[in-house]
């Protein structure tokens, strides 16, 4: 609500006088009060020229009593206007925000300036109550109405079906929140149990390639001194063959005994 300020001079604290302080005199130039009542308000706010306006035209379910509330509330403002707003000769909005300091010799235009606004004032917070008495009071029954019509309008098993149905989707909502929660707890735990066996796998190839090389090593180990021994033989049976012509060529010429060659040859063959 628009509030007015008070330039009532009654709620001022009084102030020693001093003898060095300069009293009020008055201005060479005198700026008297216009005869008009109303020479600084605008001629649309006059209430000779434009007398009370009448509230806007409200809709068929307004009532009379609506029209009343808002002169009530004009008579109101009227009366507290009378009773709080007092205006003291010389007590102006200058003289009350400048109470300490020099005087100059303006401040009695500066008083009738300040005075002459005391009707805006008091017209322009009528004209805002006034405003909003009318938009409260309209907003208030038609909400009355639209509570009116859904009350006559709306049938109550449609509305209770359509609160089931609203349950139920809030209740298969939750239910799809609740599954996909479970679901994607056992993507996470299948991802990380996915994770553990690479990592073993991982684990795994490292165990094999290190058994094939130690099998790689065996083999070579083993197979190496039998190749070696493989390619090796048949100087060594050259040489046993050569060893056997000599022998032979020897027994040829001394004895004939087949006991001896037996022997000689046991002895060749263990040799060998």
């Amino acid at each position: 609500m628009f509030r007015r300020p008070s330039f009532n001079r009654r709620h001022r604290i009084a102030q020693n006088s001093s003898p060095y302080r300069r009293k009020r005199s008055p201005s060479r130039s005198t700026f008297t009060h216009s005869p008009k009542p109303h020479a600084r308000v605008f001629e649309a706010d006059r209430p000779d020229v434009n007398p009370k306006r009448i509230p806007r035209e409200f809709t068929k379910h307004h009532t009379v009593f609506d029209t009343q509330q808002i002169s009530n509330i004009d008579k109101e403002d009227s009366d507290s206007d009378d009773s709080v707003f007092h205006w003291e000769e010389g007590a102006t909005l200058l003289s009350d925000l400048m109470e300490e300091g020099p005087l100059q010799p303006d401040d009695q235009a500066l008083d009738g300036l300040a005075d002459s606004l005391q009707d805006s004032f008091t017209l322009k917070g009528r004209d805002l109550k006034r405003e909003i008495a009318e938009t409260l009071v309209g907003t208030h029954n038609y909400v009355k109405v639209i509570y009116q019509l859904l009350d006559e309008t709306i049938d109550p098993s449609f509305g209770r079906g359509l609160s089931l149905f609203n349950k139920a989707c809030k209740t298969l909502e939750q239910t799809f929140q609740l599954e996909q929660i479970d679901f994607e707890s056992a993507y996470k735990a299948t991802q990380e149990k996915i994770q553990v066996l690479f990592e073993q796998l991982k684990m795994e190839y490292e165990v094999r390639d290190q058994l094939w090389l130690g099998l790689k090593k065996s083999i070579d180990d083993i197979v190496v001194p039998a190749i070696d021994r493989v390619k090796d033989a048949p100087a060594r049976i050259e040489r046993t063959i050569i060893r056997l012509e000599k022998h032979d060529k020897s027994l040829g010429k001394t004895s004939t005994d087949m006991e001896a060659v037996t022997k000689t040859l046991q002895k060749l063959l263990k040799a060998a």
